[in-house]
C-alpha cells in the first residue's frame, strides 16, 4: 500500500515552528517522511526570515524545515533564496 504524501504550505510550516494549532502532532501522526515542502514555501520562509527582528533564529527554522521534509523543486534554489 502506497502512503499518501502531504504538501505543507508556508502557514502550516509557521504553525509547526510556533507549535500552534496541533500542527506538530498532525505531522508526527502522518510521519515527517511523508511530508513535502515546495521551493516556493522555502522562498516565502526565507523572505519572512530576512525581515524578522530575530533573523538568525528564523534562518535556523528554515534550515529545520529543509532538514526534516523533502523539498519539491520548482526552480533554481539560488533564485528562491534571492526572493
Amino acid at each position: 500500500m502506497k502512503t499518501k504524501g502531504y504538501l505543507l504550505d508556508t502557514n502550516i510550516c509557521i504553525s509547526m515552528l510556533k507549535n500552534q494549532h496541533g500542527v506538530r502532532e498532525a505531522i508526527l501522526k502522518v510521519k515527517p517522511e511523508n511530508c513535502y515542502v515546495s521551493e516556493i514555501t522555502l522562498g516565502e520562509l526565507y523572505f519572512g526570515a530576512s525581515f524578522s527582528n530575530n533573523k538568525e533564529e528564523r534562518l535556523k527554522d528554515v534550515a529545520f524545515v529543509v532538514d526534516h521534509f523533502k523539498v519539491i523543486p520548482v526552480s533554481d534554489i539560488t533564485f528562491i533564496r534571492r526572493y
